[in-house]
């Protein structure tokens, strides 16, 4: 799980999200704070997905065990960080296949079929 949250937390850093000083509050914060958690966790899974299949598979099972359960207000249920994680994890640097038909499978595919 360590490679996971290094990961995820170089990826905020790589993304450039900043905590908004001032002007969003409330659910519009919580929203981009949410979105920008989904975000860090599917760069973080592109990269563990080449690097570290085994610390990605651990992370997705974490979240799944998660289920509705989140940390706290800023990051999105368990549910939906496997989803997240799941969905980005099968592509490599983001690549779509050759014709066109969608994201490029990889090793990291059948582990979580």
């Amino acid at each position: 799980m360590t490679a996971f949250v290094l990961a995820h937390e170089y990826a905020h850093i790589d993304l450039g999200h900043r905590r908004p000083r001032a002007g969003i509050t409330g659910d519009a914060l919580q929203r981009l704070l949410q979105g920008w958690e989904l975000d860090a966790d599917c760069s973080a899974a592109v990269r563990l997905s080449r690097e570290r299949p085994a610390a990605l598979h651990a992370a997705i099972s974490l979240f799944r065990a998660m289920g509705s359960d989140r940390v706290d207000l800023e990051h999105p249920v368990g549910t939906a960080r496997a989803t997240r994680l799941i969905a980005c994890g099968l592509t490599q640097n983001g690549d779509q296949s050759p014709s066109g038909r969608g994201p490029r499978s990889t090793a990291v595919e059948t582990a979580f079929k």
